[in-house]
């Protein structure tokens, strides 16, 4: 049990999931103090309490607190990627044999920049370097952070470890690849228009809504296009707006893909603001 500051919130959970709870007291019971739930293609988390006070005061919640940013990072290979997101890739090592010196070598996908690597990795021309001994039956587990390629394509994610001995490296087996796709807004926004317009819809608002998205998401991909990002953030609100209101069919897949070229939006218009 962690001690929290703040005034704790009274939380009602519909469809969340319990994660941590505040002790009740007497006749009052308990209630939810973190709770976790899906979130588009996504995770989410809400903390019912003064969570940058609770660090601050206690240094243990920073632990708690790195696991579940963890936890919110998108892993590597999920399919679901824009340019700019902070990817997460972990690289497991076992020793099955003796004891012996290992060297993990892990290169970064075109231009996706290195945030943060556990253990601290050498860096050096986009590679990231582990040096660590290794005892029989040992495990070493190896995480890196970094931000997505900012262009749209699929990568190799590429893992090489060897062995050390007197100095020398020995590649240990084949390189390691896993790919990795990086999807654009403007193709999301295209499969999302088609998406829309094949919907079967019947009612009169249901047909003006989506008539209403379409324009809105055209205005998008134009505007992002046109590097006009808060143009394009102010569309993409409309057009979610818009989809909101039609009630005769799931609308989940694109309210989705329109949340990513949202998140590519908000990405670039950061970058596109001069820099202090």
């Amino acid at each position: 049990m962690l001690p929290a500051s703040g005034r704790a919130l009274k939380l009602e959970l519909a469809g969340a999931t319990e994660q941590a709870s505040v002790p009740g007291n007497g006749d009052t019971p308990s209630t939810p103090a973190i709770a976790s739930r899906a979130y588009g293609t996504g995770r989410a988390l809400l903390f019912g309490f003064d969570l940058v006070a609770s660090v601050q005061a206690e240094p243990a919640w920073r632990g708690m607190l790195d696991r579940a940013l963890a936890w919110l990072t998108p892993e590597a290979g999920n399919g679901e990627l824009t340019p700019g997101t902070s990817v997460l890739f972990s690289i497991n090592v076992t020793n099955r044999s003796k004891a012996v010196e290992v060297e993990v070598k892990f290169t970064l996908p075109g231009d996706a920049a290195p945030i943060e690597s556990r253990p601290q990795a050498l860096v050096a021309e986009g590679k990231l370097t582990w040096l660590f001994p290794l005892a029989p039956d040992a495990r070493q587990e190896l995480d890196v952070l970094f931000a997505a390629p900012t262009q749209a394509g699929v990568y190799d994610l590429t893992t090489v470890v060897s062995t050390i001995k007197s100095g020398l490296a020995k590649h240990y087996g084949n390189p390691l690849a896993q790919p990795l796709q990086v999807s654009g807004a403007v193709q999301i926004l295209a499969d999302a228009s088609t998406g829309l317009s094949a919907l079967n819809l019947s009612a009169a608002g249901d047909n003006k809504a989506r008539s209403d998205a379409l324009a809105w998401l055209q205005t998008a991909q134009s505007t992002f296009t046109a590097a006009q990002y808060e143009a394009a953030i102010h569309a993409l609100v409309q057009a979610i707006e818009a989809l909101r209101l039609i009630q005769g069919a799931d609308t989940q897949a694109i309210r989705t893909g329109i949340d990513r070229a949202l998140q590519e939006s908000e990405w670039r218009w950061v970058r596109a603001q001069p820099q202090p």
